[in-house]
């Protein structure tokens, strides 16, 4: 991939540096139809990932290595939230509730231990 957006750089580098015209409009317009697939694709990947991550947090599978999950995926989707990945804000209040969810019984197991 980085092949790819090396060489897409290069052939916009060159056309900006043409001596003509319709070469430098074309660089515009090359980084003009770029940026519009940049925003989309960086909606659907955010998207896509945080649903994943989400995943992992609604299974209903128990153990340290289930919980080492959960953690590493909440973690994630904090991290996905902060890169501004364009996920709508009622998707990241569900992931939350989500991750509540799955905080709340093994809050309460603990406090049955420390009564015990």
């Amino acid at each position: 991939a980085a092949g790819v957006a090396g060489d897409i750089l290069q052939r916009i580098s060159d056309l900006v540096d043409s001596a003509e015209h319709h070469r430098k409009l074309g660089a515009i317009a090359a980084i003009s139809s770029l940026i519009s697939l940049e925003q989309e694709l960086h909606a659907q990947m955010g998207t896509r990932f945080a649903n994943y991550l989400n995943s992992f947090i609604r299974r209903s599978d128990s153990g340290p290595e289930h919980e080492e999950i959960v953690v590493a995926a909440v973690s994630a989707l904090g991290s996905l939230v902060k890169a501004e990945m364009g996920i709508p804000p009622d998707m990241i209040v569900d992931f939350i509730s989500n991750a509540l969810d799955w905080i709340r019984p093994s809050a309460k197991k603990i406090d049955e231990l420390r009564r015990r």
